[in-house]
Order: structure tokens, then sequence, then C-alpha cells
């Protein structure tokens, strides 16, 4: 108030401790973080106790360069996704890793990593390269692959009948898929129909 003269120091200081105690009774609400959804309408499973992505549905027909801007995910609260690539890929395929950062100070709020039933390579697409994986993997074939050399996305991957085990019979499934024997691969991990 201007219109106070040097005599009302004790309205000043009324006013000041009017200040103090509004501040004390501001409450600093912790940040919320953001949070990876499918996105409406989708196929997508967002297994966070596994940290994968997947039921990416037309995955491997098509190159999926953006979870969100491609219709699969969506972010909810403050926050976006950011992409590693693998290997010299520029398209999601199995093995991507994508981390949900916060936009307040950039920090990563949850690590995920994309799986494309039948993908083994990464590339985002179930190709013969897939099948020779696949085969060496289930028969322990050693001489290309040590068993450490594939990811756990990878292996997941490659589960395609859903039984926890990595066989003959799921390089059986990307067989028939690559030779044009079945019309696709389940991406939502209930094994293949």
């Amino acid at each position: 108030d201007r219109t106070l003269k040097i005599g009302a120091q004790e309205t000043v200081y009324n006013y000041a401790y009017a200040i103090w105690d509004a501040i004390d009774a501001l409450e600093v609400k912790p940040a919320v973080d953001p949070v990876l959804v499918a996105a409406e309408g989708s196929t997508t499973i967002i297994d966070d106790e596994r940290g994968f992505i997947y039921g990416l549905v037309d995955a491997d027909v098509k190159a999926i360069t953006d979870l969100v801007a491609d219709g699969f995910a969506a972010v909810e609260g403050d926050g976006y996704v950011e992409y590693t690539f693998v290997g010299d890929n520029t398209n999601l395929g199995t093995g991507a890793k994508v981390e949900l950062k916060r936009n307040s100070d950039n920090s990563v709020v949850k690590t995920y990593y994309i799986v494309i039933f039948g993908d083994n390579n990464g590339d985002g697409y179930i190709g013969t390269g897939d099948v020779v994986d696949l085969i060496n993997y289930a028969a322990w074939n050693d001489c290309k692959y040590d068993y450490e050399d594939f990811t756990v996305p990878q292996v997941f991957a490659m589960d395609l009948d859903a039984n926890g085990i990595v066989s003959t019979g799921d390089a059986f499934y990307v067989t028939a898929y690559v030779g044009w024997i079945i019309d696709g691969i389940s991406q939502t991990y209930q094994g293949q129909k």
C-alpha cells in the first residue's frame, strides 16, 4: 500500500508476516512421472515387469520409427520418449531401446525394449536372417553364434509358441511365415494359432 507513511511500520511488519505465512503454507508437490501407455484402440502391450513393448501388429510389414507418432503408444503426463535403434537400423526392431523421459530434467523414468516376435536381428522385419538365428539358437549350433550373443529381448522374440522355451517348433513358425505358408506371426505373445 503506497499510502502508508513512515509511522506505519507496524502495518508493514504485518504485511511481511502475512507474506511469510503464505509462503510457509505453500505445499511443494512432487513431480508426477510420465507414464507410457498403449494407444487407444491399439494392440500394444507395455510390459512394465519385463520392460518390453510388444503387440505391435503389422510391425513386420511396415517400418515403425516412433511408437507415439505411429499410433502404438501414448505418453501420459509431462514426458517424451527417446529411441536407440539396433545397429544401423532406422526403424524400431527387436532390442531397440525406448526411454521414457521427464520433460523437466530429461531424466529417464523407465527403459523398455521393443520385441517383434520373429524379428531376432533387430531390423524390424521377419526374414531369412531371423530363421537362421532362431535355428542356430534352438539347435545350440555354435558354428556361428555363442549362446551369450543373444539378448533377453531377442530370446523373448524367438519364443513364438509362448511356452518359455526356444525350440525348433518356434523356428517352424518363422520359416513358414518367410516361406509364405502362414499369413502372420502373432505379436501379442499368446502363442501361435
